[in-house]
């Protein structure tokens, strides 16, 4: 690795830092893996970012009580779906649209979340977070999806 390349993973580390986020829960892409235009490519298949850490049963069933009751429509994407791809993209500092349309909505995700963000769900959701003995990097992600409300809804 270069020179150059340490000092400019060190500068994007600290601009994670400078906006709340935790370097250590965001998807880096690595170095040698670039599309035609220098971007880094996204997984669409089952490492996709929906599928790289969802919520497990134990975590659910301490973060379901915390927002708002279930949809009643049939086919309205449910409390967990929504928390796993919140936690997949906002949590981890990526796009909405990085999400996998073909097993969930981005703009459904992103419109749920910017209307609980404006209720204050995230926010609290986060500092209460903080007494259910989960790990810190779940932590770090729910604290990164709570700066990511708070900017949103400072516009």
């Amino acid at each position: 690795m270069t020179d150059e390349m340490t000092d400019r993973i060190a500068r994007m580390h600290e601009a994670a830092r400078a906006l709340g986020l935790d370097p250590a829960t965001i998807a880096w892409p690595s170095a040698d893996a670039r599309t035609d235009d220098g971007t880094a490519p996204l997984a669409r298949d089952d490492d996709s970012l929906l599928a790289s850490a969802p919520l497990d049963d134990e975590e659910w069933a301490k973060l379901a009580s915390l927002l708002p009751p279930e949809p009643s429509q049939a086919d309205a994407m449910g409390n967990r779906d929504l928390l796993d791809a919140v936690i997949a993209v906002a949590g981890r500092g990526r796009a909405w649209t990085d999400l996998d349309p073909d097993r969930i909505s981005p703009e459904a995700v992103r419109k749920k979340f910017a209307r609980l963000a404006r209720q204050g769900t995230w926010q609290a959701l986060h500092v209460a977070a903080k007494e259910l003995g989960l790990s810190p990097s779940r932590l770090s992600e729910l604290r990164n999806i709570a700066t990511r409300a708070q900017r949103m809804t400072r516009t």
